[in-house]
């Protein structure tokens, strides 16, 4: 104070209150500074920047009034502010801070507008007359530029591409994004006269708490504007404002990722520390997103500098779709193959080899070997591939065989934690409860009998899910289908999307299959059921036809049933496919055309 004027401001102020711009009355500065000290009786020239009022006081009453407020020891004061900058200590924002003074403030300051990283506008702001301050509502100038303003190119190009990445860590946050709506404000330093390109400029402050988008203040309430609304920003200014907001929005999603990233590589480091990992890198494509789940790819380089890929498979929480599989536990499910019966399953055929699975608050993941590093597509097209559709008949025959239950006690000690198709309750309460509106919708694109033959299903829901719950039962995959297979070299399967395992009648995973990968072709669809069939009876299993018929379609009765109506209740703009729901149901109904009657109903 004794070298320089200076600026006093505090931490919680906002719109200027709180921030003075002292000097000293004599004018009696020292020349070097650390030379002296002001005394308490040294008298004080105090600009408050809310509103560019000036104040004479000494020392003494200048840091009684910031410590204490208003006292006798203070003296009389004209601030719309109390004082006591310092109360509650520095955990509670108490805190001065104690700025150089740059004259050149009265040609006005440049705020800098940024979105995270990115400058969105330039506001030259300019005090009136005679001020210093350029708050709002002080009679101050603002004139508005875009982000790439040559009057500023210098600047701009020094702190976007020099200064900004420097921020954060000298802030101590290196690991934080910058905020999402801030500003920077610059005041020139350099003597006038200085040629552009030598100009140096000072940043006063940086805003993140209370920033406002200027091209809304007409909605800002004041005494002179105590009603205005939203609906007074005019439509040129709203639809700026909205680039801005679009821009936080994609902004903030960005940030959101990049720390859900962060803890991922971390997590995933922890879970697979067991295999000697240095280094994890995500990969920059996102297999799948929006689902039930997100699958993300990473690379991991090993100890001895060894690469490979890893695919993390980690629940989608908080949508219409997800709420429906928390309730069908398919996350844990899947969770729980991959680490108790993935190894056994893969002697009978093949599976992703599974390296872990890790839990971040209710998000499941689970990690598993890239498959796409071999050579192979995903869900080829089965109905021009007879020999391909019969190998995937052929092993998921192999597979229910190897674990097919005759009774309740041959169920092996490992297999007994999983659900019988009567178990997964939330079948039946989604059909009791959503039919009628499934009914509603799906009328218009029935023939009157398929609505009474899936009319007949909702009725005898419960006796279709008694008869698929009955032993003899295999282990099943719950959502056989070609998108959910992994063909190598086109002809060898790799079966993935374990979140629907559970005890039933083997021929459910076949029906399914069909259903959701074949367009309705009778004489496929008897070929690749009739193989199943003969299948089994090569594995010397006692299977009538009269049983497995039965099976094939209270099959045809459940689980795609439950999909149907499942789909066909949800909101549509909540899906990502929204032709799905009714592809799936004509699809389906060209099955029970074919499969079902009214007598077969009748025996149940």
């Amino acid at each position: 104070m004794a070298f320089q004027p200076r600026v006093i401001k505090q931490n919680r102020g906002s719109a200027g209150e709180g921030i003075w711009i002292i000097k000293l009355k004599a004018g009696n500065y020292c020349g070097a500074y650390g030379e002296r000290s002001v005394g308490d009786d040294e008298v004080l020239v105090l600009m408050e920047a809310n509103d560019n009022h000036e104040e004479i006081h000494t020392v003494a009453e200048f840091v009684e009034f910031c410590i204490h407020g208003r006292t006798e020891k203070s003296g009389s004061w004209t601030s719309k502010g109390v004082g006591k900058y310092l109360e509650g200590g520095k955990d509670a924002g108490g805190q001065l801070i104690d700025q150089r003074f740059c004259p050149r403030i009265v040609e006005g300051e440049l705020r800098y507008n940024m979105v995270g990283d990115a400058l969105v506008g330039i506001i030259h702001k300019k005090p009136k007359e005679g001020g210093i301050s350029a708050v709002g509502g002080t009679g101050s100038v603002y004139t508005y530029y875009g982000p790439d303003e040559p009057l500023f190119a210098g600047l701009t190009d020094s702190f976007q591409n020099h200064d900004l990445k420097l921020v954060m860590p000298a802030l101590g946050l290196k690991d934080e994004p910058l905020p999402l709506w801030w500003t920077a404000d610059f005041i020139n330093s350099s003597p006038a006269g200085t040629p552009p390109e030598q100009e140096k400029w000072i940043v006063g402050e940086f805003n993140c708490s209370c920033v406002g988008i200027s091209k809304c203040l007409a909605a800002y309430c004041k005494d002179d504007t105590p009603n205005a609304s939203f609906g007074d920003i005019s439509a040129e200014d709203l639809k700026e404002a909205m680039v801005y907001g679009n821009l936080m929005g994609t902004k903030a999603l960005g940030f959101l990722v990049a720390a859900k990233t962060r803890r991922q590589v971390d997590l995933i480091t922890d879970t697979l520390d067991f295999m000697g990992v240095k280094k994890v890198v995500p990969d920059a494509v996102t297999l799948k997103t929006g689902y039930i789940c997100n699958i993300d790819v990473f690379t991991l380089t090993l100890l001895d500098n060894s690469e490979r890929r890893l695919v993390v498979k980690t629940s989608n929480l908080g949508n219409a779709l997800a709420d429906t599989a928390e309730k069908l536990g398919m996350y844990e499910k899947e969770a729980l193959f991959y680490s108790k019966f993935s190894a056994l399953v893969s002697s009978a055929i093949k599976v992703p080899k599974w390296l872990g699975n890790f839990r971040d608050h209710r998000d499941i993941s689970i990690c598993l070997d890239d498959l796409s590093v071999l050579k192979g597509r995903f869900g080829l097209d089965l109905n021009n591939r007879t020999s391909l559709l019969m190998r995937v008949v052929a092993d998921a025959a192999a597979m229910h065989s190897m674990f097919r239950f005759e009774k309740p006690e041959t169920v092996i000690n490992s297999f007994r934690v999983l659900d019988k198709v009567s178990d997964i309750t939330h079948y039946t309460t989604l059909v009791r409860q959503k039919f009628p509106l499934f009914l509603e919708r799906c009328t218009p694109h029935m023939l009157p009998q398929q609505t009474t033959i899936v009319t007949f299903i909702a009725k005898n829901f419960e006796k279709i899910v008694a008869h698929l719950s009955s032993f003899p039962m295999s282990f099943c995959h719950g959502d056989l289908k070609s998108p959910n297979i992994f063909y190598e070299n086109d002809n060898t399967p790799y079966y993935l999307d374990w979140q629907y395992i559970h005890l039933g009648k083997g021929v459910s995973d076949i029906v399914f299959l069909c259903v959701e990968s074949l367009k309705f072709d009778a004489q496929l669809v008897e070929m690749a059921l009739t193989y199943y069939y003969r299948l089994m009876l090569d594995a010397k299993f006692e299977y009538s036809k009269d049983e497995f018929n039965k099976d094939v379609n209270c099959s045809l009765c459940c689980f795609p049933f439950f999909v149907a109506v499942w789909f066909n209740t949800e909101d549509p703009a909540k899906l990502i496919d929204t032709a799905f729901p009714l592809r799936f149901l004509q699809g389906l109904l060209k099955y029970y055309d074919h499969f079902l009657t009214e007598d077969f109903f009748n025996k149940l």
